[in-house]
């Protein structure tokens, strides 16, 4: 093994073939007050893989008037009604499932929507994971902020985390988040907070930051910043210890998860 594959916070890369797989929604779930789990199948999802808990699929979704699921390889970008989720896969009598976990907020977009909608039989296409990046190495403790929409990744991240490890599981949700333990299991300790950066740092000090942490942070693109920039600059932890991911944004439609938290700072 070489050494930098013994790197501390190293993440090996993993890349996966595309495939479009065309599923159906086998059950519908109220896992949580405003959280709907639609399970997934079919035969498409033989040989998939994902292995990392920051991996992302991209779900195409039907048009709600015409029902018909339209993907970049037919040519019509803009009839695409896609959005990016995190994949939960588990094996089954019958195969593997995915778990797909939709926070049902007001004013629901393309994908809350059909998930409110979703039956049995409810037709879907997935893409990907186009790669996987395993657990950082070295990691002792692990400290995962995180809104009802980044749940899923966070219940990876705790479920992944090496064996030992602290795992402190902040959750900047609305209500007094009972629901939260339960999702992310009794393997981490859970502190809920209001879903704004000044409560989540709060919460990022109360729990303290050691030289062997890793910090990834997940939800709405615009507290992010502040975090991101308390973390980067006020703490001057190395990139390689934090992980910072919007995967909304107040305001946009679609949000590319891939654009910088803070274009403003060159870091990015």
């Amino acid at each position: 093994m070489t050494t930098e594959n013994t790197a501390l916070f190293h993440r090996e890369l993993t890349r996966h073939d595309l495939v479009l797989r065309q599923l159906q929604v086998t059950e519908v779930q109220r896992i949580a007050p405003d959280m709907v789990r639609l399970t997934v199948g079919g035969a498409d999802l033989d040989g998939f893989v994902s292995n990392g808990a920051a991996d992302h699929i991209k779900l195409f979704l039907p048009n709600p008037e015409t029902g018909i699921i339209t993907t970049p390889r037919d040519g019509n970008p803009a009839a695409v009604i896609s959005r990016d989720f995190t994949p939960l896969a588990r094996e089954t009598a019958e195969g593997t499932v995915l778990d797909l976990d939709f926070y049902t907020h007001v004013n629901p977009g393309p994908a809350a929507s059909f998930a409110l909608n979703a039956t049995p039989g409810s037709a879907l296409t997935v893409g990907g994971p186009r790669g996987s990046r395993s657990f950082p190495a070295g990691v002792e403790r692990l400290i995962v902020v995180a809104d009802e929409t980044a749940m899923p990744s966070a219940s990876r991240w705790v479920a992944d985390a090496p064996e030992g490890a602290e795992v402190f599981v902040i959750a900047t949700v609305s209500g007094d988040g009972a629901w939260v333990q339960g999702y992310v299991g009794d393997r981490a300790t859970v502190i809920v907070t209001p879903n704004a950066a000044e409560p989540a740092i709060a919460a990022l000090t109360s729990v303290g930051i050691t030289d062997t942490t890793f910090v990834f942070v997940a939800g709405n693109a615009a507290n992010l910043i502040t975090v991101r920039r308390h973390l980067r600059r006020a703490l001057g932890l190395p990139a390689a210890q934090v992980a910072v991911s919007g995967y909304w944004r107040t305001g946009v439609v679609a949000w590319d998860h891939h654009a910088p938290i803070d274009p403003m700072d060159p870091d990015e």
